[in-house]
């Protein structure tokens, strides 16, 4: 599902909210399948 977005932060470390509502929190970022990447 492409409707999940994260920001990679460095040190193999993405910044995500799980699901609508829930905090957002630091995770590695191989927890989570990749299907797009950009740079800003």
């Amino acid at each position: 599902d492409a409707s999940h977005v994260g920001m990679y932060v460095g040190n193999g470390q993405v910044i995500h909210a799980p699901y609508p509502g829930a905090p957002v929190r630091h995770d590695p970022v191989g927890m989570m399948p990749i299907s797009s990447v950009t740079r800003v």
